[in-house]
Order: structure tokens, then C-alpha cells, then sequence
């Protein structure tokens, strides 16, 4: 062609070499055009041709390495002369093609390199095509963006094998193949409407044989018994129920979060499924919280509690605490889990009953997700006041409904479990790490509140510890 014509004629009346060589103000010049003028998914190649070392500009490889990340190539041609070539580093040359993913081309004068082009072949991608054989679709183009190839390919649920063909710009041809598996999604959690249709199952029991065991031990749930506090009750109890992980528990603690108190709790009893109930009571509070509303008693600020369990192993977790992670469930069939590692009596103590319902424990189950979870409880424990219940709910703490929660399990010592199923897409939680400020009224936006409402229209939110005139019944 005449373009190929008038290049080596060039190449053939190339002179001496003569001033200053900035070779990485070039690759950067070359690389601009590329970027504003060069023609979209076409390979994007820049041969940069040099007498010399750079000793001038800016800095060639750290220009060459920025071309590559903008999906371009960079070779270098080297003519060096016999007189010349023992004043250059070809070191440093070929260092610069290395950072370009290119190569270095050398010829001692202008003749040799019309035939050393002939020879060479500089082979780049010219396409790559994707296939989902598994659903027998039409072949995608996949683009190059940012030196990558991408393409927009439709997935089953289940394992799709995907196709990968290029074809490069000299007709060659490489094949790969891959299986990329969806798993299925569950589905979003649905809202009760308690003046209109129901959620599929929601009058039913939301399993209470539900029970997750992790390797470490969980402070599931807590809260206070009572959460009305009479004006002349002289003590409450800070409650708690955990689970154990594979070792049995050593000891359960409440704990300030600046290390200014720390008390521990007794056990109490357990419930139906194993879990345990342990209680710390704290006494001489008479008066003391008399017309207060106190929402914010447990979570990650100052002056604010933690309940901790820990085990024999020793492994430990502190409620409120939601976390995320590698948190996997215990076998039934490896570890023999699904009876709990020890045994008490039955949790059997009555609380104080009020003429007001009371939410006295809320909570996690688990507590603690695995990436391999895809559904967890909020679970309550409520105590009616003179009145049956009506609703308990889950809400955000500016009051918006977020769902029902449905009876789970009458407790031997009279209060009732309440629950709800919260699914969600298996891996969507990855990234929350650990969330220490669920519940509570601060924040609007991001904590919730369970209500409990009698057939009175009577009712208490947790996390509130209240007080009142709301004398024992």
C-alpha cells in the first residue's frame, strides 16, 4: 500500500540520531490519540521507534504501564548502530516494552528493520465471542473495556457452561469453558397486613424446632424483666438467653463498654429447645427511674451494655452484637448437636406482670450468619398484661410497619415466643461485618423496635425500659 510504501521509505533514509529522546512523552501522546480518536473495540497497538535511551520527558514505563491499563499495547523498535549501541542500556529499553505487555524489536541500521517487519508477526486479540451452551443461545460479542473483554451473557438458575472463543488478528483461534452456577433465590420477606390478605402460611407456626448451632456460643436475645418498672420496685433483672456453641458454656457477663462495670449472670433454667436463660439482678433502683424512657441500653455507645458468653473452648460472642462472616452450622449427623451439650430444669420463673403487656426479651436466631445462611428469626418474648395480645410487631424506630410476628411458643413460666422468618438472598449479608446498634430509637434510619399491643390497644415497645405507675398484678 502507499502507507506501507512511504514507511520504509523512511525507514531506508533514516540519518544519524541527533538530540533528545523522550520516549515516554510519546507513549503518552500516542496513547491520548488512541483514547479520543482510535476506532472502539479494534486491538489499540503503539510501536515507538528510538535511536536512544530516554533522557528527557517523562518517565517511559510508568507511560507504557498507563497505556496498558487503558487496554493498549506498547512495542519498542531499537536501531543501534554499531558506533551507538554500546551507549545504550537495552535494559532499560527492553524494560519499557516489558511494561507496555509489548516487545523490544532491534535492527543495527534502518535496512535490517524492513526485513525484520516482514518477519515478525504482532499477533492482538480481534475478537472474543461468549456461548451459554447450557441454554443453546446465540454467541455474545464481548467488548474491550479497560483491557478487559466483557459481555453481557443471560443465566439459568442452576450451572451454566459458558463458552469462551478468540480469534486473533492472524486467524488463530483459543477455547475455554467455564460453569458458573446460580443458586436459587428465596424470596423477599413478606409484610402482614393485618386488615387485608395474608402472607402464604402466616397463620402457621413459624417453626420453633428452628435452632441453628454454631461453633461459637450466642447471646441470642436479652432484655429486662420487668421493662415496666414500678415506682416502688426496688430491683430489675438484666436477662439473657444463649446458646451453646460446641463447647458448654464457662460463663455469661454483663459488661459496660468502657470496662467501668462487669457482673456476672446465673443460670436460670432453659427452654423448650435447649437454649438457656441467665439473669443478673440488680437491686436498690427504687425511685430512681421513676416517668424515664430509657431505649438505648444495649448497643456499641458509651455508657451503653453488652451481655457476653463465654465457653470452655474458650469462644466467645456479646449480644447485641449481629455478625457476619465464616460462621458456619454444626452438623446434626457429624457432631451430634441437635440436642444441647447440657442439661438444666426447665426455665419456670414468673415475672412481674403489669395491667400493660410487656416485650421483655427481643433478639437474633442465629445471631451469628454464615456466607452460606439465607434466612434468620427476630424472635421476642412477651408477657401479656390483664389483656390477651393482639399484635406483635416489627418496626423501624420512626414506626413504619415492617411485619407481623407470629406466635411461636407458650413458656413454661407463662410468657409466650413470638417470632418472624426473614429471608434473604444467600451472600447479599457479606458485607455487613458485625452490627452493633440494631435496636434502639437514635437512629431512624437504621435501628428498629418491636411493639407489642393488647386487645386494649394497650402497648409497650422494646428496647424502652419505662418507668411508671404500673403496680404488680
Amino acid at each position: 500500500s502507499t502507507a506501507s510504501s512511504s514507511i520504509e521509505q523512511v525507514l531506508a533514509n533514516h540519518k544519524p540520531p541527533n538530540g533528545e529522546t523522550a520516549i515516554g512523552d510519546g507513549i503518552t501522546e500516542a496513547s491520548n490519540e488512541l483514547m479520543t480518536n482510535g476506532r472502539a473495540a479494534a486491538s489499540q497497538i503503539i510501536l515507538v521507534f528510538t535511536d536512544g535511551d530516554n533522557n528527557t520527558g517523562s518517565e517511559p514505563a510508568q507511560a507504557a504501564a498507563k497505556a496498558k491499563n487503558e487496554g493498549q499495547i506498547v512495542h519498542l523498535v531499537g536501531l543501534y548502530p554499531p558506533g551507538l549501541s554500546a551507549l545504550v542500556n537495552v535494559g532499560n529499553v527492553l524494560s519499557i516494552a516489558q511494561a507496555g505487555s509489548g516487545e523490544l524489536f532491534q535492527a543495527t541500521n534502518a535496512t535490517e528493520l524492513l526485513a525484520l517487519f516482514r518477519n515478525a508477526k504482532m499477533v492482538n486479540i480481534d475478537r472474543v465471542e461468549v456461548t451459554n451452551t447450557t441454554m443453546g443461545a446465540a454467541s455474545v460479542q464481548a467488548q474491550l473495556v479497560t483491557g478487559n473483554y466483557n459481555a453481557p451473557v443471560d443465566l439459568v438458575v442452576g450451572q451454566n457452561v459458558l463458552e469462551v472463543l478468540a480469534t486473533d488478528t492472524d486467524g488463530g483461534t483459543a477455547k475455554a469453558s467455564v460453569t458458573v452456577t446460580v443458586p436459587s433465590i428465596p424470596p423477599e420477606p413478606c409484610v402482614v397486613n393485618p386488615s387485608g390478605p395474608q402472607c402464604p402460611g402466616s397463620q402457621g407456626n413459624p417453626n420453633p424446632q428452628f435452632r441453628p448451632v454454631k461453633l461459637r456460643p450466642q447471646v441470642l436475645m436479652a432484655g429486662f424483666d420487668p421493662m415496666l418498672l414500678d415506682v416502688i420496685d426496688d430491683s430489675l433483672k438484666i436477662t439473657a438467653v444463649v446458646r451453646e456453641g460446641i463447647s458448654p458454656i464457662r460463663h455469661v457477663y454483663l459488661n459496660e463498654n468502657t470496662g467501668s462495670l462487669n457482673m456476672g449472670m446465673k443460670l436460670e433454667g432453659q427452654l423448650f429447645n435447649g437454649d438457656k436463660v441467665y439473669s443478673l439482678t440488680i437491686g436498690g433502683v427504687r425511685g430512681q427511674f421513676y416517668k424515664q424512657e430509657l431505649s438505648n441500653l444495649f448497643g456499641s455507645g458509651v455508657g451503653e451494655f453488652n451481655i457476653t458468653v463465654v465457653d470452655k473452648a474458650p469462644e466467645s460472642h456479646s449480644f447485641p452484637k449481629f455478625e457476619t462472616g465464616n460462621n458456619v452450622d454444626l452438623e446434626d449427623a457429624d457432631l451430634e448437636v441437635s440436642r444441647p451439650s447440657t442439661s438444666v430444669a426447665p426455665y419456670t420463673t414468673k415475672g412481674i406482670r403489669r395491667s400493660k403487656p410487656q416485650a421483655i426479651m427481643v433478639g437474633f436466631d442465629p445471631i451469628m450468619i454464615d456466607y452460606d445462611d439465607d434466612a434468620f428469626k427476630v424472635k421476642a418474648i412477651v408477657r401479656a398484661g390483664l389483656v390477651a395480645i393482639k399484635h406483635v410487631r416489627l418496626k423501624t424506630s420512626s414506626g413504619a410497619l415492617l411485619a407481623n410476628m407470629e406466635k411461636e411458643q407458650e413458656l413454661a413460666n407463662g410468657d409466650v415466643m413470638y417470632s418472624m422468618v426473614f429471608p434473604f438472598t444467600r451472600g447479599s449479608l457479606h458485607e455487613a461485618g458485625v452490627l452493633r446498634d440494631l435496636f434502639g430509637t437514635e437512629n431512624p434510619q437504621s435501628e428498629f423496635i418491636v411493639e407489642v399491643i393488647d386487645k386494649a390497644e394497650q402497648r409497650h415497645t422494646f428496647p424502652t425500659l419505662q418507668g411508671c405507675d404500673c403496680p404488680e398484678q
